[in-house]
């Protein structure tokens, strides 16, 4: 006996200290936590006069996530209270009488179930009325109350502890998930404690009163924590959801400005592979829109020589960057791009790169001098050789155009005419010289070692291309969006006879040039090395106009550009001329057939 009295006294003392050390603890956390339950009561008492836009979002939110989940546990209610009532009606079909509730708990389990059936067959009460979520869950205690009830069970046929476990699992805990108030929660769990309490110290059947008690105060609590876990759950998924949504519509925003302004705009992973495929691109590259680059590495389309800069300035720490580049196309031609990179983090924290391609090979960049130039080699240019001597004296031109053939032999000097009738004009400067209006190719001149003198010749805006037969007096080749002129006649095509007169004149001097490399030449006609011979001889003249007048459908255009003579390989002679039509004064329709040719710089 004075063993068992001295464990039991070692046994009362622990339990005694370890007691006072768990409510120290708890009272040492009293006043943080009145500090917290202050400020949040504040922060509601702020909130109910004048919400957020945020706030009345996130509340709807969520409101539709607990409306879910009451429709939910609405039917799990039904399942189970559809299995209770069946039990019933098959022990009253039996007569059986093995029930365990009195006929009032019968009537309980039948209305139970047929409050269950207005939020399954009748979701719309639940959505348009927020306060029925608390009315529901008002519902689901009161079944519990009269479970609980002592008009419900018969005495002494199952233990009261029991009951109150099993309605507190099945119904309240699950039930405190919907709820919207967490004052409905505590008071509904505190009506049902005081329910059990009063039943346990009331009625003598009644064994352990305490533990009946205790057992059903911690009911509050323990719902009152599921309550608050479902809320914060469902509050973080809502605001995961609203910054998913407003991410979702910034890059659609940032999206729609770069294609107002770009050519293509893509997305690229961490790789740089293109995560999607890119219609405009393709186009841009493959010159037909059905192939796929989707996978693609985005720095396989730069030059060579620009790609490991590229890369460099898309893999930098800045958020957004524009610089320059080169991409080169199917038919491994080069032009100038432009490119705008937004770098942004998926909700998986993956990090993409959102690109904007434009080309602006022959048109001013958007950045400016803020872009980043990764081009690491020069444009190649060709050299121009000095003029050859005044070529021999061609037919006689026209004479409203003798004062403007006077200086053509040497192909150095101003070129001008005009008409009364009209007040179209163009110029013919040379290569050399600038002009003060903004068509005018912008040169740039420097002399090598050798003393060749180079000449860059670049134009401000999208260049057409027309290649003249004067063997026939036709157009024989055109470029979008003049595409139509290929086939017409040069009378139908050019205003005056003196851009005619000047391809024949042109046309002269290379027939000339080569005329005479014939009779210095020996082979045989048609060989090789004949041919290249006589190419080699071609005089390499470049003359510019300006304002010269074209009729393109039945609208007078006036265009400026450069233009040449060439030769073919079966030894005929032609007139390849580059030009850029006024757009002020020409809205002609382009042809749907060259529409995506337009857009490429050659």
């Amino acid at each position: 006996m004075e063993l068992e009295t001295d464990e039991n006294d070692a046994l009362y003392v622990t339990a005694a200290v370890i007691l006072g050390i768990s409510i120290l603890g708890f009272l040492c956390h009293v006043p943080r936590c009145v500090r917290g339950i202050w400020k949040r009561l504040s922060l509601v008492k702020w909130n109910c006069f004048c919400p957020s836009v945020r706030d009345e979002c996130l509340s709807e939110q969520i409101c539709q996530q607990k409306t879910a989940l009451s429709q939910k546990f609405s039917w799990y209610a039904r399942l189970w209270s559809t299995s209770w009532t069946a039990w019933i009606v098959v022990n009253y079909w039996t007569k059986r009488n093995q029930l365990l509730m009195n006929a009032s708990g019968h009537w309980f389990v039948v209305i139970f179930l047929a409050l269950m059936l207005l939020p399954t067959h009748f979701p719309r009460v639940l959505r348009r009325f927020h306060f029925s979520l608390d009315v529901n869950y008002i519902t689901c205690q009161l079944f519990v109350a009269m479970i609980l009830s002592p008009w419900t069970f018969q005495p002494g046929a199952i233990e009261e502890l029991v009951v109150a476990g099993t309605a507190f699992v099945m119904c309240s805990l699950p039930s405190a998930a919907f709820a919207l108030n967490s004052v409905v929660v505590v008071t509904c769990q505190t009506f049902i404690w005081l329910l059990v309490a009063c039943r346990a110290w009331t009625e003598e059947a009644m064994q352990y009163p305490i533990l009946l008690t205790l057992f059903g105060f911690w009911h509050i609590p323990i719902a009152l924590l599921v309550f608050q876990l479902t809320d914060t759950l469902m509050l973080q998924e809502a605001e995961s959801k609203i910054r998913e949504r407003d991410s979702r519509i910034q890059m659609n925003a940032a999206d729609a400005l770069l294609q107002l302004t770009c050519d293509a705009v893509l997305e690229l992973d961490t790789e740089l592979r293109l995560v999607e495929d890119n219609p405009n691109l393709t186009t841009m590259l493959l010159g037909r829109p059905g192939a796929s680059l989707k996978g693609r590495k985005f720095s396989d389309f730069i030059s060579s020589r620009d790609q490991r800069r590229a890369t460099e300035l898309l893999q930098q720490d800045a958020r957004a960057i524009a610089f320059h580049t080169r991409l080169v196309d199917s038919y491994s031609s080069k032009f100038r791009t432009e490119v705008f990179q937004v770098k942004y983090t998926k909700m998986n924290g993956q990090k993409c790169h959102l690109l904007g391609l434009r080309d602006f090979t022959d048109v001013k960049p958007l950045a400016g001098d803020t872009a980043t130039d990764a081009i690491r080699d020069s444009v190649a240019q060709a050299p121009v050789q000095p003029p050859l001597p005044a070529p021999l004296p061609g037919p006689a031109p026209p004479a409203q155009s003798a004062l403007a053939l006077a200086a053509l032999p040497g192909l150095r000097r101003g070129w001008s005419h005009s008409s009364d009738a009209s007040n179209n004009s163009y110029d013919m400067i040379p290569i050399s010289e600038h002009s003060a209006d903004s068509w005018a190719p912008e040169e740039q001149q420097r002399t090598l070692n050798s003393g060749i003198v180079e000449n860059r010749v670049k134009l401000s805006h999208k260049e057409a291309f027309l290649e003249i037969n004067l063997d026939k007096e036709v157009i024989s080749a055109a470029s979008a969006p003049f595409a139509a002129l290929s086939g017409q006649s040069l009378t139908a095509v050019f205003a005056t006879d003196f851009s005619c007169h000047l391809f024949h004149r042109m046309c002269s001097d290379a027939r000339t040039a080569l005329e005479r490399a014939d009779k210095g030449e020996r082979g045989e006609r048609g060989d090789s090395r004949h041919m290249l011979a006589r190419f080699a001889n071609l005089p390499d003249q470049v003359v510019a106009f300006h304002k010269m007048p074209l009729f393109v459908s039945g609208t007078l255009v006036e265009a400026s550009g450069i233009m040449k003579a060439c030769a073919t390989f079966e030894g005929h002679l032609r007139v390849q001329m580059c030009f850029v039509a006024d757009s002020s004064k020409w809205r002609g329709d382009v042809c749907k057939a060259c529409k995506c040719s337009s857009q490429w710089s050659l």
